[in-house]
């Protein structure tokens, strides 16, 4: 039994380690940087690790009081090891995925079976969401990371006792601490929030003022996050408190003035809808069968009692899921109601949604269940993917019939076009056929993670280089003439692109307003200047400028060189 054992566990590590790498790794640096936060947060790394100051974060010479470090020092780690580039860049990020997934087999495979620990894990690592933010440089994986970990840490502990109890004790606090110097507050307050609803629910609630589990787990929490905070505090005094204690912690929550992020309360619905593509269609469709049952439950005298779904009576899977719904609605409740809104934050979610996938499936291959629940969303998705590939396919004839569409299908488009045509339409069909011959439920699964592999790797080499095209490429050859002709560089009146400043690997001046007399006299310092082509047109002055380079956005200018002489 054992063997059996060993051998099925050894078949879901290899699948995952296959599954990673080629989801999170391959032609990982095929695409430059994006703005603006990915060139942000990754020029900031850059300035820290050159400048050897792990302190105080600082960009384009000015501090940053945002963040916390844990982000910039993995960062400055992997650039001492493979150099300053794209691939380097987003190599830490792809491996705290790859944690994430393994950690979300371990838990599956400790609470329920190693089955279930390798359906949930693969549905994390293939929804939208995840491997969107898995394959771009920037904070919101790692905190959902650290976080998610630290939650279900706490969670284990629920299910066990003696020294393991204490070790997943050790582990909660530990990447709580992690959690919080990711991205502050909200790393602490989401798993503590988590493990007490759990407890709360399972009327265990006493348990947790164990105090000396609790002095313990304090005291490796301090340790690990003040020493910086208290140095910063030092250093940097009222202006850290103001902008990373107030306005970046207290001020996200409260009110988004001065932020421009609020957004109405039902924001992160079609938000989850989309990141959570394409098992979203399998809780969609349970959901309603569920709610189908509680009316018919109702009719009937309905007695509702959630505390007896968190009970021992239940069998440890089903309390499981009963806190991974629990776990779920603590983020979308927290996160919407908070003033401050971004699409990244729900990631966070989508962790216990895998979870939820995870039972799904599992218990269709072993019980049958929720058989019709899957047909419906493989007829759902696969429906909607052949109308993909026939608008793609509609796209192609238009091109080959040079149709005037009101935009330019370029080579790249029609390179994006044909793979759609090709993916989606062999997907739509296998599925299609399944469903004719009643297999359809037994490899939708597997044909959902293999359709999310191709399209990664699709997106990858074609799908940000062409959103790149539309703008910010002018800004990043722009950036790498001046530097390779030693040019000083200055952007005038569109803000901060954060690319142009990543690939000139040095200070570019900026002026973020309509400042003629500024421009002037950037020009007759010798300073290349980038403009909006936009504003170039709509310029209504004398100063003699000449053209060194027009791009799809942005123009690159310069003084005149017989001026020059």
């Amino acid at each position: 039994m054992n063997l059996i054992k060993n051998k099925e566990e050894l078949k879901s590590i290899t699948i995952l380690t296959i599954f990673c790498i080629i989801m999170f790794f391959v032609f990982l640096g095929s695409y430059p940087l994006i703005d603006v936060d990915e060139t942000r947060y990754v020029r900031i790394a850059q300035e820290m690790f050159e400048s050897s100051n792990f302190l105080t974060p600082v960009i384009n010479g000015e501090i940053f009081l945002e963040k916390p470090p844990l982000f910039f020092w993995l960062e400055s780690l992997s650039f001492l090891f493979f150099g300053v580039n794209e691939w380097s860049a987003r190599l830490p990020m792809a491996l705290m995925a790859s944690f994430g997934v393994f950690m979300m087999y371990f838990f599956g495979k400790k609470t329920v079976s190693s089955r279930f620990g390798l359906l949930s894990a693969l549905s994390l690592g293939a929804s939208v969401i995840f491997i969107v933010l898995s394959h771009i440089a920037i904070l919101d994986l790692l905190l959902s990371v650290t976080m998610m970990v630290s939650a279900y840490f706490g969670i284990m502990t629920l299910f066990s006792q003696g020294k393991e109890n204490w070790l997943y004790w050790g582990g909660f606090y530990l990447f709580t601490s992690l959690s919080a110097l990711s991205k502050g507050l909200p790393g602490i307050v989401i798993p503590f929030a988590i493990v007490f609803f759990a407890y709360l629910f399972s009327k265990r609630v006493k348990e947790l003022f164990d105090f000396k589990k609790i002095g313990v787990g304090v005291l490796l929490m301090l340790v690990i996050i003040l020493p910086w905070h208290f140095l910063m505090c030092k250093v940097h005094g009222q202006a850290f408190i103001d902008e990373y204690i107030i306005k970046h912690h207290l001020a996200r929550f409260l009110n988004s003035q001065g932020i421009n992020r609020k957004e109405p309360w039902w924001f992160y619905i079609p938000v989850i809808f989309v990141g959570c593509i394409p098992f979203i269609f399998v809780h969609l469709t349970t959901l309603i069968n569920e709610i189908r049952k509680i009316f018919v439950n109702f009719k009937n005298g309905f007695n509702f009692n959630i505390f007896k779904y968190f009970s021992p009576d239940f069998s440890m899977e089903k309390r499981f899921l009963s806190i991974n719904i629990m776990a779920f609605l603590v983020i979308f409740l927290f996160f919407s109601s908070a003033s401050t809104k971004l699409p990244t934050y729900v990631l966070r979610a989508a962790f216990p949604l895998a979870f939820i996938s995870g039972y799904i499936f599992n218990e269709y291959i072993e019980n049958n269940k929720f058989a019709t629940q899957i047909k419906i969303s493989n007829i759902i998705i696969s429906s909607i993917f052949l109308i993909v590939a026939i608008t793609g396919c509609l796209g192609l004839i238009a091109a080959l019939l040079k149709v005037n569409l009101g935009f330019e299908i370029t080579k790249d488009l029609k390179i994006l076009l044909l793979c759609a045509v090709f993916l989606f339409g062999s997907f739509s069909i296998f599925n299609f056929i399944g469903v004719r011959r009643n297999y359809s439920q037994k490899y939708f699964f597997g044909s959902c993670v293999v359709l999310m592999l191709i399209l990664t790797l699709i997106t990858n080499l074609f799908v940000f280089n062409f959103v790149v095209n539309f703008g910010q490429r002018d800004l990043i050859n722009y950036a790498k003439y001046a530097k390779e002709n030693n040019l000083k560089l200055a952007t005038f009146d569109f803000g901060h692109r954060y690319s142009i400043i990543y690939y000139y690997g040095d200070t570019v001046d900026i002026q973020e307003q309509s400042d003629y007399k500024w421009l002037e006299d950037k020009l007759n310092k010798g300073y290349v200047v980038v403009l909006k082509n936009k504003k170039l047109i709509l310029m209504n002055t004398d100063i003699p400028m000449e053209i060194i380079e027009k791009g799809v956005k942005y123009t690159l200018v310069q003084k005149p060189q017989k001026a020059m002489e």
